[in-house]
């Protein structure tokens, strides 16, 4: 055992990305970098409604999968300091598990036993590079 971080919530998902650890603590998305006597907090989004039970990492993108309201894609960029979500699901969806097909596609299953494939529009990316706030995705 390395390190013991005390956290508010219990922590329900991990990945990695970029020798970061990704964790859902609740309905927070944290990335924490390690430390010498524990585990620091570096990047949080508070913007999920319900708690995050799956986490799956792509180059910088995050998908984030929380209890109620499906898969939401988060840009990470650990340069500007910035993690922000650029697209959600249109449905709200009871997630169970999700897994990526390709870096803009990815197939999930609810607790209904509903089966749905969700892909990014073409260009989506560059446009919330555009509008960071990603209102219109």
């Amino acid at each position: 055992m390395l390190h013991k971080t005390s956290c508010e919530q219990i922590p329900s998902a991990f990945n990695e990305i970029r020798g970061r650890i990704v964790c859902g603590v609740g309905s927070t998305l944290r990335i924490y970098e390690m430390g010498q006597k524990k585990l620091l907090r570096k990047y949080d989004n508070k913007n999920f409604k319900s708690a995050i039970v799956q986490i799956r990492c792509h180059d910088s993108r995050i998908y984030a999968g929380d209890m109620q309201e499906s898969v939401h894609v988060l840009k990470f960029k650990p340069e500007q300091g910035q993690l922000y979500i650029f697209a959600d699901d249109v449905l709200n969806r009871w997630l169970t598990n999700f897994c990526m097909l390709d870096e803009d596609t990815l197939a999930g299953v609810d607790k209904f036993e509903n089966f749905f494939i969700n892909r990014l529009p073409v260009g989506c990316e560059e446009d919330a590079e555009d509008d960071p706030t990603a209102t219109k995705f």
